[in-house]
């Protein structure tokens, strides 16, 4: 099992359960929100938003505003859905206190006889739930096809070397003059299409597990490459002063294109 070190989720009683009952328990750095819970990545904003607006004056009476936004994230109906949480769950849209006051508008539904009720009950739910299944797929469909605009196959292999993108800040030490990339690291194991097991390459006791977005393929560094057509030489003055200075400029000799002259 892999999971995000999101600290809502990982807590020391929940690790022990995890440990008896998984057996293995990996984390990984964070990075991707899609590894936190999927629960409260999707909620999360949208109570965050609404619980903010609602203490904005009284940040510490945020306990007595969770009704109300539960209230009213489960009578608005979801995107992917088309239907309220509350209108997958009981059959019918959530009747709110302005309904309540205003009553509701009229409708063509025929009355149900209360001895038909479960019935019509069960085959209204049975309605929504097929509706909502084929609303799912759609959305998941287009999600995927928004999704595969942009994306593409990790080209990484076991056994290759590779960039780590790192983003740890050291105290007392800028970011601005520092690379944050590390490495080389090997890929020792590629655990599933996003997730891979990296391993320095000078220290194989250091093993990350890491999503393959913070992987680059490796190079070696430029100021450890010279080129082949640049060559480092002192000039005949230089070589004369040898005696006179310790210290010498270098010049560069780098060869010059012949350029062919125009016929006469």
């Amino acid at each position: 099992m892999i999971a995000d070190r999101l600290q809502q989720t990982i807590e020391s009683s929940i690790q022990s359960t995890f440990g008896a009952l998984v057996g293995n328990l990996q984390q990984m750095n964070t990075f991707v929100p899609s590894f936190d819970e999927e629960e409260i990545v999707s909620n999360r904003p949208q109570t965050t938003k609404f619980m903010n607006i609602m203490i904005e004056n009284d940040r510490k009476n945020w306990p007595n505003t969770l009704p109300l936004i539960c209230q009213a994230y489960r009578s608005m109906p979801h995107t992917s859905t088309k239907f309220s949480p509350y209108e997958v769950i009981f059959g019918a849209p959530m009747r709110t206190p302005l309904d309540l006051k205003l009553g509701l508008p009229p409708t063509t539904n025929q009355e149900v006889n209360p001895d038909h009720y479960p019935f019509w009950l069960r085959q209204t739910l049975s309605n929504i739930h097929d509706q909502v299944r084929e609303n799912l797929q759609d959305s998941a469909l287009r999600m995927k096809r928004h999704y595969d605009l942009h994306a593409s196959v990790a080209p990484f292999q076991v056994g290759q070397l590779v960039w780590f993108y790192n983003r740890k800040r050291i105290k007392g030490k800028s970011p601005k003059l520092d690379t944050p990339w590390e490495g080389p690291y090997k890929i020792v194991k590629i655990l599933n299409d996003c997730i891979a097991a990296i391993q320095s390459c000078h220290n194989s006791q250091l093993t990350r597990i890491v999503h393959m977005d913070k992987l680059a393929s490796y190079s070696q560094p430029l100021d450890s490459v010279q080129a082949a057509w640049l060559t480092i030489v002192q000039s005949p003055r230089q070589q004369t002063t040898t005696s006179q200075s310790s210290i010498h400029p270098l010049t560069l000799q780098v060869p010059v294109e012949e350029i062919p002259l125009p016929p006469a």
